[in-house]
């Protein structure tokens, strides 16, 4: 194998393999003779089919392979020789490929960025300081509150009362597009939070100053981008019942919330919490001690990048950073919502930190903001019956229209 340097720029390096077609024939038939004892066929002893008969039967899949090998072979000795260390896959790519016939010298231009030699660093000339941060009683105290928030049950009104906004109707309701029912619009016993806005926009204004008993039409319009094809942009009317309308009433910060969340008693609830924040201040402390360490290495040593790394890297943050800005095209779990989700578990019952979802962006899945656990209790879900979803703001989910649905709102819970 011929090898000659075409490109030595910098980081950029280029080489010209060249295989002499009498080798690539020797290969050639070197892999025919050591497969031949085992070959069998028609008309032949095992072991005894002709050189020329193996060559034509079997010639082209083998000169592929021989070609193979021979470059691969020839590409790991150079790296190895040369001691470069390509960034990423080098770029093979063979001279004349379309008009290659057998009998012409195989020529293949290898092309790829090397890594750079990273120069030695004096280490004892770097300080870090490591931050300690205990948890207050003031942020035990919020968890506390916002976990009683997320627990809160409802009661039922007085008989005759109005809807409120926060309040829970119960209602049936079947939905009508174009005169005609359509498929995964009716359900029954929902429990829809009013002000939580997990259905699509208008639907539950409509519903603020109902009473149990009143049936009412809600008039509403499918946004455009609505993950329904069928559905998008249409007008739509639903008959709805209410069977009931209930009074948020929030959980007791005592034994039992603690017990609800895998805590023996409240003490022991109040001690996890202060651990969880106490772990996630420290990892916000790393954090930025991991970033001074960075900004001092930066300042110490100087190289050059390769430039297919710069990016990768810029396009993989640019990709990341509009998932962000487009939560509901992110990949989800399979428990439908109208709030873009992350692929993250549902939360255990030991997960009690709803303080660290306090201010959470809808759908953001930062995860390396101090105080952000987007797997707390606050955010645990409630199933619903079959056909909610349709309402969902975003119900192109697996499951179709009729899958289960949880309301958008972190702060209400319905019984699963």
């Amino acid at each position: 194998m011929q090898v000659k340097e075409t490109q030595n720029d910098g980081l950029q390096r280029g080489y010209q393999f060249t295989l002499p077609a009498a080798d690539l024939a020797k290969a050639v038939d070197a892999k025919l003779k050591e497969a031949q004892p085992e070959v069998e066929m028609k008309g032949f002893r095992k072991g005894k089919v002709p050189m020329a008969m193996l060559k034509k039967q079997f010639g082209p899949r083998i000169l592929g392979e021989a070609m193979q090998d021979a470059i691969d072979g020839a590409l790991k000795d150079h790296l190895e020789k040369s001691g470069d260390r390509p960034a990423a896959q080098p770029k093979v790519e063979m001279e004349n490929g379309e008009t290659w016939k057998e009998g012409n010298d195989v020529v293949v231009n290898v092309t790829y960025e090397t890594l750079p030699a990273i120069p030695e660093v004096d280490l004892t000339a770097l300080s870090l300081e490591k931050l300690t941060v205990p948890a207050e009683d003031a942020a035990v105290t919020e968890a506390l509150e916002n976990l009683a928030k997320s627990s809160q049950s409802f009661e039922d009104r007085k008989k005759g009362s109005k809807a409120k906004d926060g309040d829970q109707v119960t209602i049936d309701f079947k939905g009508f597009v174009d005169g005609e029912a359509f498929e995964g619009g009716a359900v029954e016993d929902y429990p829809l939070v009013l002000g939580s806005n997990s259905f699509i926009p208008g639907f539950e204004d409509q519903l603020v100053g109902v009473k149990a008993g009143d049936e009412v039409k809600v008039e509403v319009k499918f946004p455009e981008e609505y993950g329904a094809p069928h559905l998008a942009g249409k007008d739509a009317t639903f008959e709805c019942t209410v069977k009931a309308v209930k009074a948020p009433k929030e959980a007791e910060i005592d034994d039992e919330l603690a017990k609800k969340f895998g805590a023996d008693d409240l003490d022991g609830l109040k001690k996890q919490i202060t651990e969880r924040l106490e772990a996630e201040y420290a990892g916000a402390a790393r954090a930025i001690m991991k970033r001074s360490l960075l900004d001092q290495l930066d300042a110490a040593v100087k190289f050059d990048l390769p430039k297919s790394l710069v990016e990768a890297e810029a396009a993989q943050i640019a990709h990341q950073l509009w998932h962000e800005e487009n939560p509901r095209f992110r990949a989800t779990t399979t428990m439908p919502s109208s709030r873009p989700k992350s692929t993250r578990p549902w939360p255990s019952a030991a997960c009690v930190l709803a303080c660290c979802c306090r201010d959470r962006p809808e759908g953001r899945g930062d995860r390396d903001r101090p105080g952000d656990d987007p797997s707390c209790a606050a955010r645990r879900p409630s199933v619903s019956g079959p056909g909610a979803s349709v309402l969902r703001v975003h119900p192109a989910e697996p499951g179709g229209p009729a899958a289960a649905a949880r309301p958008r709102s972190s702060r209400t819970r319905s019984s699963t």
